[in-house]
């Protein structure tokens, strides 16, 4: 099927500060009328009209044998759904969730403040009245984190975590036998999508057993988890990058720290999270994440598109000439 995409760049200060290039932001290849979907990545601010561009290059290399077109014959791994699994764990979950809330105890405040109903599971165990808001103080676990980083070699971690995720994304395969679109189509969409998704950058570095890391993990995790929410804006996110940290303790942090306690506060639906490595280990947090619009929903889109597109012409006809040199 035919895809036409927006690529979207910026020369701005923050593309400037990470070391990107147009290259690094090709990643962001936008399905205009498939998706439907309005960035928030921080990097970009232009759009470029750019028609199959994935599926040419893709194409046009994959018979070459060799070089960037050869591994697009190979599944690449998904950052969502089920190859999302949990760890082979067999726990107790009523003695995970006894364990996880007592021992962060001074999180509690934090915990509250998400839950939306009283009969979420976590409430057996947290003190108070669910709902409100909490207050950023210096004392408090959780903190406003910034959300970009300054330090040169945090960006430079961020850059190289694009170009990872930019040949992912053009390294995945394709099959033009199928007309429209297909699994494979489908599965560039997803993952498109949540890239543009991300609005919010972090590095962490430092190794897995660093026991300071860890704590330091837990924090911005939560503290993103509370941002995200309190903004509560649709088709938002954060990235957690871990240069350092064994990807498979990450899913086990993510699980036991991130995943579970969500469902224990009745809010894992409001919530996607995914660890996986792409050139670097990373916590994915999405909030809000939209489906893609169905082919009717889209069609409206683009007769609405139009119209407001012919009114605005009917009105600058309208005008006098020396009204639109004022």
């Amino acid at each position: 099927g035919k895809l036409h995409f927006l690529l979207y760049f910026s020369p701005t200060k923050i593309m400037t500060r990470v070391r990107s290039s147009i290259t690094t932001a090709a990643l962001l290849l936008f399905l205009e009328g498939t998706v439907g979907f309005s960035p928030s990545f921080p990097f970009i601010n232009k759009s470029i009209l750019c028609t199959n561009h994935r599926k040419n290059t893709i194409t046009s290399l994959s018979g070459a044998g060799d070089g960037f077109g050869a591994s697009s014959s190979l599944p690449e791994e998904k950052t969502f759904g089920e190859d999302q699994i949990r760890p082979n764990d067999i726990i107790d979950s009523e003695g995970a969730m006894s364990e996880f809330f007592n021992s962060n105890v001074e999180w509690s405040p934090l915990f509250l403040s998400m839950i939306d109903d009283k009969s979420a599971p976590a409430m057996s165990f947290l003190d108070g009245d669910h709902g409100g808001e909490i207050e950023f103080q210096d004392l408090s676990p959780w903190k406003q984190l910034e959300p970009i980083p300054k330090d040169e070699s945090k960006t430079a971690v961020i850059a190289e975590w694009l170009d990872k995720v930019q040949l992912s994304l053009l390294d995945m395969p394709v099959d033009e036998t199928v007309p429209g679109q297909d699994d494979l189509d489908m599965n560039f969409i997803e993952e498109g999508k949540r890239i543009l998704a991300i609005s919010r950058f972090h590095v962490l570095e430092s190794k897995s057993a660093d026991i300071k890391l860890r704590d330091e993990l837990f924090m911005t995790c939560w503290s993103e988890l509370a941002e995200l929410r309190r903004a509560d804006e649709a088709d938002t996110g954060s990235i957690i990058l871990l240069p350092e940290y064994d990807i498979g303790d990450l899913r086990r942090f993510a699980d036991m720290n991130v995943m579970r306690p969500l469902e224990w506060l009745g809010i894992s639906g409001n919530f996607e999270i995914s660890a996986f490595k792409k050139g670097v280990a990373a916590i994915r947090i999405l909030h809000g994440l939209s489906d893609i619009p169905t082919d009717e929903v889209l069609a409206e889109r683009e007769i609405e598109a139009q119209k407001a597109y012919e009114e605005s012409e009917k009105e600058t006809d309208g005008l006098e000439e020396t009204d639109i040199l004022e």
